[in-house]
């Protein structure tokens, strides 16, 4: 059995869990909101972040590309194996990149601002624009339902989309960030919110 250390609202959780359910793999999370859940968690990662995952050998990884890699060695399941070649390698790794870096910035954002931290200083100004930066960027190169002509070309739901939905579904979900901004994104989150993985992981407080 996986153990998996997280919440149900991190957007890097939430894509451990839909690969888990997807593939059929029966996995554990231990609510690393709790104190319990805190201190299991301290016990087997030094990063203090989720998600982290105990695999049915003992390995403890720290990181979700990493633990999605893992997960999948056998094959992807019924999402969309990565592509070969050098392009579309790239190209898939530059839209996960993208969203995890607009995510971030404005999880940052986020917590300093339930933490009552004035959100306009320098620092804090410059990560909202990235994040918009980075969102717009997106929302000018998507293809449609898909986040890379790969996609489209192979079709099927891929890592590419998982990330843009995760990430996607966790600023509306905040309320982090206006996605009738980013028009082309919202159509893409809104088109695959019926696939049953999706829907079952959706964030919960």
């Amino acid at each position: 059995m996986i153990t998996l250390f997280g919440t149900t609202t991190s957007p890097f959780v939430r894509r451990v869990r839909v690969v888990c359910l997807e593939k059929g793999l029966p996995f554990t999370l231990v609510p690393a909101l709790t104190d319990e859940g805190q201190a299991a968690l301290r016990a087997v990662s030094p990063v203090w972040k989720v998600p982290v995952v105990q695999l049915d050998d003992g390995r403890v990884v720290y990181d979700s590309r990493v633990i999605l890699d893992e997960l999948c060695r056998d094959g992807w399941g019924p999402l969309r194996e990565p592509p070969t070649t050098p392009k579309d390698r790239v190209d898939e790794e530059n839209v996960v990149t993208m969203i995890d870096e607009a995510v971030l910035s404005l999880v940052r954002r986020f917590y300093l601002a339930r933490d009552g931290a004035d959100l306009e200083v320098p620092y804090l100004i410059k990560e909202r624009d990235r994040a918009l930066a980075i969102l717009k960027h997106l929302d000018a190169t998507v293809h449609g339902m898909f986040a890379t002509a790969h996609g489209v070309a192979v079709g099927g739901f891929g890592r590419s989309e998982l990330a843009l939905v995760s990430g996607l579904d966790w600023l509306a979900f905040r309320q982090v960030f206006d996605l009738s901004q980013t028009p082309k994104l919202e159509a893409l989150r809104a088109h695959w919110q019926s696939r049953p993985s999706i829907a079952a992981t959706a964030p919960a407080a």
